[in-house]
């Protein structure tokens, strides 16, 4: 699929709009996804005009993500797309998947990881506390709180979702060279 490529002329028919709302869906992608390659550039053979092709993955992200009216999240369905790509990627591939292994982390290893404040992670953990019945998060002896690994996973999948997509990303990436 990394390969397969359709002409612009074809998504605008494909998607029924005008070529300003897929230039304004292009500068969408370029600024959330800058390091993908979805925009292809060729001479036509007469070298005075340029073709564009559009990758069809990223003709998938316009009918999933950009285009879809569906009720949800933005970044969810984003989040959804990527997964969906890594799993179609590890098919392919013939890789087996295995889950990221998340270490428990104090409140100062979540600044951190996260890189916000200590107002946003206490206010990430008390609702994370609130949803999962007090599961994932223990008090140590020297007044500090310490996440467990399950804990750590639900913030970055549920609270902390931008982080998430951007490990999503590099995952992907790192499936696309192989």
């Amino acid at each position: 699929m990394e390969t397969k490529m359709l002409e612009f002329s074809l998504v605008l028919k494909k998607f029924s709009i005008t070529e300003e709302q897929l230039k304004r869906a292009i500068r969408t992608m370029k600024k959330r996804h800058p390091l993908e390659k979805w925009i292809i550039i060729r001479s036509s053979p007469n070298l005075k005009d340029k073709i564009i092709y559009l990758r069809l993955e990223f003709v998938l992200w316009l009918e999933e993500v950009y285009f879809n009216r569906t009720k949800g999240f933005y970044l969810d369905k984003e989040i959804a797309f990527f997964k969906k790509q890594i799993n179609r990627l590890e098919d392919e591939l013939s890789i087996k998947s295995y889950p990221k292994i998340y270490d428990p982390a104090t409140l100062t290893e979540l600044k951190e990881m996260f890189g916000k404040d200590e107002g946003s992670i206490r206010m990430a953990i008390h609702r994370m506390k609130k949803a999962n019945n007090n599961l994932y998060v223990r008090k140590l002896p020297n007044r500090n709180i310490l996440v467990e690994f399950e804990g750590v996973k639900w913030l970055t999948e549920r609270y902390y979702r931008e982080e998430y997509l951007k490990e999503l990303k590099e995952y992907k990436k790192i499936l696309q060279k192989k």
